[in-house]
């Protein structure tokens, strides 16, 4: 693919969208709440427990 192919690719999907959005029966996604960042925070931390117990050698 070209690099002119994929911007007019980008330009078609971006009007495409912008289109749908400004429908005005479009219904917009719902806000993050307080249990969606909670599991974030929660898999991040988890995350970074996995990888300091990696780096010290207790997990293989």
């Amino acid at each position: 693919m070209s690099e002119e192919n994929i911007e007019v690719l980008i330009q078609e999907e971006t009007s495409k969208r912008l289109n749908e959005m400004s429908d005005p029966s479009y219904e917009f996604p719902k806000k993050i709440g307080k249990g969606d960042v909670i599991g974030i925070v929660v898999g991040v931390v988890i995350s970074l427990v996995l990888i300091v117990l990696c780096m010290v050698g207790v997990i293989n």
